[in-house]
């Protein structure tokens, strides 16, 4: 990590030395190095000077449902042009933890209907960079999207929403199976729940929908030419089928 000034003031306040001579070049190191009884583990970049501007903290979305996680990411930008990962080394807040947690990690864990702050700071020894706030979401419910065996393709966005209001169940759209044709939602895996079409309106719950599979039948046709098929031989498969060995048709004064 490369905010060197701040493992030197640290070291300062411990009254250890653990950095020795650095000169014309930067030098990165990775591990853990005790100071005074702190342990830190970081990449250090050898330049002094160089300080922490400013902290962003981002995630892939904002809201979630209670008891829903989200992962946030803390991006420090330096003085000296550089931009680095330092979600490991911040202190994360949210502004109203019974609505939402954030552990040590970055990671969000709803709790209850509402909303909150998350924001991330950095202590160097001598000031204090903290991240400008993120407006993060939590509902009450949530429904989720299963593939349930799909070979292609990606499940429907989860839908996170708190009553009165309802949300839409999602299509199909991209998602795919190899020799099956998708057939609708069911609360259950294996078919036995609810099931729910595409359009239909959810409200009051949270779901978790499994895409349904009808599988597809083939239909083999055969050209004779005159000839008369092998009463053996099938007239349609699927993917389940196992290999399938046909047998010679016949024609009179001819051979196969």
């Amino acid at each position: 990590m490369p905010w060197v000034s701040f493992l030197w003031r640290r070291a300062a306040r411990s009254y250890r030395r653990f950095l020795t001579a650095f000169l014309a070049f930067s030098l990165a190191l990775a591990g853990s190095f005790s100071c005074g009884g702190d342990t830190v583990e970081t990449f250090l970049y050898a330049e002094p000077g160089v300080d922490l501007v400013s902290i962003e903290v981002t995630a892939s979305r904002y809201i979630i449902a209670a008891s829903g996680t989200e992962q946030f990411t803390a991006i420090g930008r330096y003085s000296n042009g550089l931009v680095e990962d330092i979600t490991q080394y911040v202190t994360w807040h949210s502004s109203t933890p019974g609505v939402a947690t954030i552990d040590a990690a970055g990671l969000v864990t709803g709790v209850a209907a509402g909303n909150t702050n998350i924001s991330a700071s950095l202590d160097d020894g001598e000031r204090v960079v903290t991240s400008p706030s993120v407006f993060f979401i939590v509902t009450e419910y949530s429904v989720k999207y299963d593939g349930n065996g799909a070979t292609s393709g990606t499940v429907p966005a989860e839908q996170c929403y708190s009553s009165p209001a309802t949300v839409i169940v999602a299509g199909q759209g991209s998602l795919a199976r190899t020799g099956y044709a998708f057939s609708g939602w069911n609360d259950a895996a294996d078919g036995s729940g609810t099931d729910y079409a595409e359009g239909a309106l959810v409200g009051g719950a949270s779901l978790v929908l499994h895409a349904q599979w009808t599988l597809d039948t083939y239909t083999i046709t055969y050209n004779l030419d005159s000839g008369t098929n092998d009463p053996g031989n099938p007239a349609s498969y699927t993917v389940l089928t196992p290999t399938i060995t046909l047998q010679p048709a016949t024609k009179a004064g001819y051979t196969f």
